[in-house]
């Protein structure tokens, strides 16, 4: 346990005390942050929207059962 807090204090103090980069982000990279940030939105809306539906027509089958008209009972149709 003591090994492992020594570890990440070090860890803390390297990134804490970095000297500066000085290093070059080309123009592509913002547009490139900017889609993964769009689609990860996009991701995250879809898995809440199915997830929702999901639990929803789970407790609406459970709750609401459904009752046949008396035509379906019986096995006749409409047409007939």
């Amino acid at each position: 346990m003591k090994k492992s807090k020594i570890i990440i204090y070090f860890i803390f103090l390297f990134f804490v005390f970095a000297p500066a980069a000085h290093a070059y982000i080309d123009p592509g990279t913002g547009s490139y942050l900017f889609q993964l940030l769009v689609a990860g939105l996009f991701a995250g809306l879809f898995f809440m929207k199915s997830t929702i539906r999901s639990t929803k027509d789970y407790f609406v089958s459970k709750f609401f059962r459904r009752v046949k008209p008396v035509d379906e009972q019986i096995g006749r149709r409409e047409n007939e």
